[in-house]
């Protein structure tokens, strides 16, 4: 198979997803060529790729009350990028690849490119939908704004929707990270996608003797739709001396996996609580290292963490989901057996290799058609 593979997606877990998957197709004899957009170039292994093509994009920063650097944002620079697009599907459009890889925008969710490209478009969706368009919690933040913004806010995400179900609509196949994806993207677009999940790296995300100097480990945001608010009141009904250990992305991701891992190994347990969650990698990665996951009972997380067995699933409720932080730091027995059964849940469910069959079964039987 000979493969283009596109994407700007930011530093995090769908980023380094495009990776692992096309390390797995071409050490399955796959040829596979990289598209991708940053501001800046990537630094990390790209030799398993035939080439690798960066194309440079800066996008002006906003840090709030600045209109005409958000006046440019959504206007000349989402033009701007439309014709990056199209002059990157000309460079792909001129090589013959049996299948176009296409993945997400951190600037515009389904990207400008689909619609420029001539070959097989198969499109990964990392989210279900472009949430700040579509997620009603998100939405309802509006209200909030005076009433140019709250005008203006209403027009920019109406454009912005009219312009992602262009984009999302020139594809060919869709693929989606979970069955909640798929469930949200039938909804949304009236689409029908495949389901393949992420996987995660066995061999680095490992249970390891580490003494347990952190009761909980948060990764996530301040923002509503992470759960902070959650968390904040869940923290009232613990104790006062609970070590907990936060990373929030307002203070800048860690790009060293191996401190997340770290963490990992250090905590009693990990708690995910993000609304309707498209897949959620922190799960998955937490239960390779041998720790049970505690999360709220939506989206994504319904679908890697077995309720009772590898962690807990609990409704949105700060007493709730005391009650099972307490039982777990009190019961360090049952926690290190939840931990041993995620580990094995992981391995026989998430792993890259096994996503990335199925992956590659699909474009097996669309080049047999």
């Amino acid at each position: 198979m000979n493969i283009a593979v596109f994407h700007e997606l930011p530093f995090g877990g769908a980023r380094d997803g495009v990776y692992h998957f096309c390390k797995e197709l071409i050490k399955n004899g796959a040829v596979v060529d990289l598209y991708y957009v940053n501001n800046k170039k990537i630094e990390r292994n790209n030799s398993f790729f035939r080439n690798v093509y960066y194309y440079r994009f800066i996008p002006k920063k906003w840090v709030g009350n600045d209109w005409r650097a958000r006046l440019y944002i959504d206007t000349i620079e989402l033009y701007k990028l439309n014709g990056l697009h199209k002059k990157i599907a000309q460079k792909i459009n001129s090589n013959n690849y049996d299948f176009l890889f296409i993945n997400g925008s951190k600037y515009i969710e389904a990207p400008f490119i689909l619609k420029y490209l001539s070959a097989f478009k198969v499109f990964y969706c990392h989210d279900p939908n472009y949430r700040i368009i579509y997620e009603k919690i998100l939405l309802k933040s509006l209200n909030n704004l005076n009433f140019l913004k709250r005008n203006y806010e209403r027009i920019n995400r109406s454009i912005r929707k009219y312009l992602d179900k262009i984009n999302f609509n020139k594809t060919d196949l869709i693929i989606a990270n979970s069955i909640f994806s798929k469930k949200i993207i039938e909804k949304t677009y009236s689409r029908i996608s495949k389901v393949v999940y992420p996987g995660v790296d066995i061999n680095f995300f490992t249970p390891k003797k580490e003494t347990k100097n952190i009761d909980i480990f948060y990764i996530g945001s301040y923002e509503k739709i992470d759960g902070f608010d959650l968390l904040k009141k869940t923290l009232l009904n613990l104790p006062d001396d609970i070590v907990l250990k936060t990373k929030m992305h307002e203070d800048g991701w860690i790009s060293d996996y191996g401190m997340i891992r770290d963490f990992y190994r250090q905590s009693n347990l990990v708690i995910c609580l993000s609304f309707s969650e498209p897949f959620g990698s922190v799960p998955i990665e937490a239960m390779a290292c041998g720790v049970p996951v505690i999360a709220v009972n939506e989206g994504g997380y319904k679908e890697t963490i077995v309720d009772g067995k590898t962690g807990y699933l609990v409704k949105r409720d700060s007493r709730v989901l005391a009650e099972k932080i307490n039982l777990l730091l009190k019961n360090p027995s049952l926690a290190r057996k939840l931990g041993e059964n995620g580990r094995k849940h992981v391995l026989k469910n998430f792993t890259w290799e096994k996503s990335t069959k199925k992956l590659e079964n699909l474009f097996s039987e669309l080049l047999n058609e």
